[in-house]
Parts: structure tokens; sequence; C-alpha cells
């Protein structure tokens, strides 16, 4: 039988097997040899074996003549010519399992093509030091396997005569723009260099002309974990500054962090869009900055974003790196291990925002610059310049935003009555997000107005981001209009004739609230939820999501790439889910989210059957209807094709069962409604 992997959508191990082999020759001989043994087997007949067609054969024959100690007649075999080729290999890995003293040939000119590649390998293995000079000319052959076991022995038998070769070896394989032609072949060069140890004859050729030289002492410092790997930051050829980046950034190694981290303010050698290559670097630089911290990493990542050679795609990221940089992720941003790094007082971006941050903040990057800038309350801008970008027309409504933003926090926009003229600018304004900033401003001017001002928008806004701020606003608010209005709410949420996608808003307000016309109404909306329906208790999910969150949530924090794609990018354990929002509805799909087992996907639960002939089937099932099952069973030969099975013959069933967790029971409410967005956006 011969196993073999099938590559393409699902994996799965196929067996296959030729019918017509069963009960020949060579079938009955195997059979016959396990039974008997093989320590019952004369020499001669281990000697014959040592070529026979079945692997599992010549290895025990191989096995058995090393348990014997049969070296003479194994290196007989190894330098004869006439001998098969498998024979002479078995012996060569036989001599190898007796040692280095077995071995009887004082150079490798008997053997050629895989034997000699093989004999090489097997003298590094145990470790025949007499061996090495003739496994050192060997380095560079023609013959490229030959040539990989022989730099490979190289660094088993530490050979330090051998660097020369070794960098030779390199340069010869280079590629085109720092690439190499053979990677298995640079991986023998720097496995060697690094194993022989000699860090000052390595180091010598560090500034060689041949960029796949210094490429291969590049990674051989990087298996050293050697900090002089910083100095390839400066290196003329692009693919060795990314190289060196990714030793210092991955590894980590702390040291050299800081210069990988310089590199933001210096001309940097790769600025385009290439991710494979650019974003490569770039993103390590970036990071680089945050792990350096201080004031120091701050005015890194200003002076990155602001340099319009850089690429623009990571100036924003960098941008948003210095948003996250007083509390970043314990997640790194750039290999995604746990690599969590202390929170930091704000105060140590405070001296780089002042100095940098108003140019870049009237820059192609101004949106994003004044958002952090806000965040951190440091925005370059009076309260005039502020307000006069709220009745600038053409400033984008995203800038218009941060300029709210930046005003309510503002003890002088409030003295001065700009606040009061950029709440009525805001709250005329077209853009949704901006009339809800005007209306929580209003609460910082006059709690009693904005609170009938919640109460109307409330009820009967224009949309549903503006209702849920406004009800949002009204928990924190509190008071007796606010009272009422969410005992009315509560009301209309047990009959669901609340406005769609505020329910979520609606319970965490009267919660904060609390009074007597809302503990009037909890009860009723209570008894509303069906007992023990974990479906019917998240309705308020359905509706009211965020599409851009749920899609963040669904790549990062959900976890769901890792099951399910979306136009064929990420898992394929679940199904692609492209199209499901024009396919399924929104209770399906919540369905599917909170109980799994509930909404399986054709194709993707497993099922048990027991069948009334005693016989068992078990596997996927991909179709059912009235009569029967199909179901693509798994057998002793993996996954074949699928088999319909009469219901009539099924004396007992399992399943079908899904193998996704309830992540609708794990989801915060609110991160479920987000994907629950995202997923019925996808149409």
């Amino acid at each position: 039988a011969v196993s073999a992997p099938v590559f393409g959508g699902k994996k799965r191990i196929r067996t296959f097997y030729d019918p017509a082999q069963q009960g020949g020759a060579v079938v009955e001989e195997v059979k016959s040899l396990f039974a008997e043994g093989f320590d019952v087997q004369d020499d001669a007949r281990l000697i014959g074996l040592l070529s026979h067609a079945d692997q599992r054969v010549r290895l025990n024959a191989q096995f058995e003549l090393v348990n014997r100690g049969m070296a003479a007649q194994l290196n007989a075999v190894a330098v004869s010519a006439a001998q098969p080729e498998l024979a002479r290999i078995h012996a060569i890995w036989g001599l190898g399992q007796l040692g280095a003293g077995a071995l009887a040939w004082q150079d490798f000119s008997v053997f050629s093509d895989e034997v000699l590649a093989q004999a090489v390998k097997i003298a590094g293995d145990s470790g025949a030091l007499a061996l090495q000079q003739a496994s050192r000319e060997l380095i560079g052959h023609s013959n490229a396997r030959v040539s990989y076991f022989a730099a490979m022995t190289a660094g088993k038998l530490r050979d330090k005569a051998a660097i020369p070769a070794l960098l030779r070896l390199a340069a010869q394989v280079a590629g085109n723009a720092g690439t190499t032609s053979d990677p298995h072949l640079r991986h023998a060069v720097v496995w060697a260099l690094a194993a022989i140890g000699d860090r000052k004859a390595v180091k010598s050729a560090a500034a060689d002309a041949d960029a796949a030289v210094r490429m291969a002492v590049l990674l051989t410092l990087r298996k050293w974990q050697d900090p002089q790997i910083a100095d390839y930051l400066a290196d003329k050829d692009p693919w060795l500054v990314a190289e060196a980046a990714r030793a210092i950034y991955d590894l980590p190694l702390a040291t050299a962090m800081p210069r990988l981290a310089a590199l933001a303010t210096h001309p940097t050698v790769i600025n385009n869009d290439n991710p494979q290559l650019s974003y490569a670097l770039h993103r390590r630089v970036i990071h680089a900055a945050v792990r350096v911290g201080g004031e120091q990493g701050a005015r890194y990542l200003l002076s990155y974003a602001a340099d319009t050679s850089k690429p623009k795609a990571m100036r924003e990221h960098a941008l948003m790196a210095l948003k996250n940089y007083t509390k970043p992720a314990p997640l790194d941003a750039v290999i995604g291990m746990y690599r969590p790094i202390p929170e930091r007082d704000a105060v140590v971006v405070y001296a780089a925002i002042d100095d940098l941050m108003p140019a870049l903040v009237k820059g192609d990057l101004g949106e994003r610059a004044l958002e952090v800038a806000v965040h951190y309350g440091r925005v370059p801008l009076d309260d005039k310049e502020l307000l006069a970008m709220l009745k600038d027309k053409s400033t984008a409504a995203a800038n218009q935003l941060s300029a709210m933003q930046a005003l309510m926090g503002r003890d002088s926009a409030r003295r001065s009555g700009v606040l009061a003229a950029a709440v009525k600018l805001s709250r005329a304004s077209d853009a949704p997000a901006l009339r809800v900033a005007g209306l929580e401003a209003l609460a910082v001017l006059d709690r009693k107005t904005a609170s009938a001002e919640a109460v109307a928008v409330a009820s009967r806004a224009a949309t549903v981001l503006e209702q849920q701020a406004a009800i949002t606003l009204l928990g924190e608010l509190g008071g007796e209009e606010a009272e009422r209005w969410l005992g009315k709410a509560l009301a209309a949420l047990a009959e669901r004739s609340h406005a769609p996608g505020t329910g979520l808003e609606i319970l965490a307000a009267a919660e904060k609230v609390g009074g007597s016309a809302v503990q009037a109404q909890m009860p009723r909306y209570l008894a509303s939820l069906p007992a023990g329906d974990v479906v019917a208790v998240r309705h308020t999910t359905l509706a009211g999501g965020d599409v851009s969150r749920g899609r963040s949530k669904f790549q990062t924090g959900g976890d769901c790439l890792r099951c399910h794609a979306v136009d064929g990018e990420g898992g394929n354990a679940g199904p692609d889910l492209a199209g499901i929002g024009a396919q399924y509805s929104a209770l399906y799909l919540l369905e599917a989210m909170v109980t799994p087992g509930s909404a399986i996907a054709p194709g993707f639960g497993s099922v048990s059957l027991k069948l009334k002939d005693g016989s068992r089937v078990s596997g996927i099932m991909v179709g059912e209807d009235d009569t029967s099952l199909s179901v693509r069973a798994h057998s002793a030969h993996g996954e074949g094709g699928a088999s319909r099975i009469q219901k009539a013959d099924i004396e007992q069933q399992n399943g079908p069962v899904s193998g996704m967790p309830p992540m609708g029971l794990v989801l915060s409410a609110y991160d479920l409604r987000d994907i629950m967005a995202y997923l019925q956006s996808l149409k």
C-alpha cells in the first residue's frame, strides 16, 4: 500500500493499492518474511534483501546485519558498483549505525550520484573526522544533493577549513536581487557555518562584495543571535536590510532594537508598496520604535509618519501605533506572538506630539493625525481654528468629528462660547457621527436640555447610530425623563416593537438608570424570553451592528478566519462565507453563531450511523432527502466519495454535529452584533 497526501481543498491522507498485486509473489514473500522474522535469515539472504522492492524489508535486513556486526559485508556491498543502488545505500546506512570506525573507504572515489550523496551524509552523521578533507572537496559538486550533504557534513565535523568553500557555494547559488537559486543549498551553507562556530572567519566576510555571501553571513549571525547583525541595516541591498530587520525584531535581539527603530528617521532602501518586502521591513521599524518606548520611540513614530517618502499605508500605521503607544496590545502586531509591553504614562508622548504633530495635522494624513492628537488631548490647533474646521464645508467629516471631540475636552471652549457654537454647527451637520458628537457635547453644557434632546433623538432619529448614542447618553445622564423613556422602551422591547438595532443600548441604559418605571417593565421583558433559548436571549444582536468593527473582529479577536474564508481568504475547516448574507436570514446566522449544531452547512457536519445489518458508517453528511442520507464516509483508506444510505436501513443516527465552537456564547453581545452586521453585509 502507498500513502500520499492529496493537496488542494481539504487535506486528507489517501491510501492506494493495486488489487492485481494481491496474492502475487512479492506480496506473499513479504508476508512470509515478516512471519518468519529476519533474525532467522542467513547472512547471504539478508544481503540480498537490501535491494528488495519493499522498503520495510530492506530496512529490517539492514538492521539485522547491523545487529550481527557485519561491517565487512556491508562495506563490500557499499563500494561495489555491481550491487544495486538501493543495496549500496542501505549498506552505507548500516555502516553509519555502526559508527565512523566501520567506514572502510578513505575517499569517495568509488561512489557516484545518490550513493555518493548518502556516503557523504553518513560521514557527517557518524563523525568520521578522517573524511573531513574528502567531504570538503565535494562542496560545490555538480550534483546538488552531493554538494548539500558535503556542506552539512562540514558543519557536523566542525571543519573550519571548509569555510572558504562554503562561502563560495553561497555565491554559486545566488539568484537575482538578493535571492537564491537554491534555498536548500543556502540553508546547508548557513547551518554549516553556524555549526562550525568560527565567528572571526565568518565575520571577515561580512562586507564581501557579493550580496549572496553577505546574506549567508547575515543568516549565520541570526543563528548565533549576534547583535552585529544590525550592521546590515545599512546595507545597500534591500533584501539584506529586510532580512536583518526580521532577525532583530522576530528573535528578538533587544540590544539591536534601537538601531532598527532609528531607521524611522533615515532614508530606507525600500519605499514601495510591496507587502512581501517593503512592508516586512517597515512594520518592524515601526514596532521596534514602540518597543524602544519612551519619548524617543514616540518621536520615531511621528518622524516616520511625517516622511512622505515612506509608503503611505505604513505612515498611517505608524500613527495608529502611536495612538496605542501607552497601552500596547499584548499580541505583537508584526508576528502575532504574545509579547506584552507594560503600559506607559501618556506624558511620554506629549513633547513629541507638541513638536511634530502640527505639520502632520496639515498634511496628507491630517485626518489620522488629528484623531491621534485628540486621543491624547494635545490637538495643535486653538479653539477658533477648530471651530473654523466645523464651519468649513470642505473639511472632511472625520476631521470635523475630531475637532468637535477636541473642543469637548477644553475648558476654554466652554467658557468662551466656542463649544456652544460648535454644538449648533454639529447638530445641523449632514454627518450622523458629527450630530452624535454635538449631542454629547450638549450634555457637557446643559444636562437638562441634552436629556430632552436625547429623548427626542432616541424616539425618532433618522439613523440607528444616533438612536444608539442618544439612548446611551440617557443612561449616563439619568433623571426622571430618562427613566420614563427607558421604561416605555423596555415595554416596546418586550413586544419586539422597539427601534431595530437599539436593544442592547436600551438594556444597558435601563440597568444604569434603574427607577420604578424601569423596574416595573424589566420583569415583563425577561418573561418575553423563552426559557433556556440561548438564541432568543441574544435577539438584540440581530441588527444595529457596525460592519467595519465586525470585519475587524472577524479577522482578529473573533478568530473566525482560522476556520472560515471570505472569497478564498482564510481557513477551510468551515464553509467559505462569501455571499452568506444573501443566502440566509439574520436569524439563521445568529443560530449558526450561538448553536452551531442547529445550522450546519452541507458538507461540514459529522454523522455516525449504526445500520440494521450491524455495520457502522461515520463521516461527513453532505446531503439529505426524505428517504436517504448522503455521507462521505471515513474508511481505512481515508475519505472516499459520498455514499447514499437509505433511512430505512439505519438503526441509530448520531449527528450531524458541527465542529464549530459556540462563538456566539463566547463573544460579548456588542462584538456578536458587529460580526452579525459584517456577515449580513456579505452579499
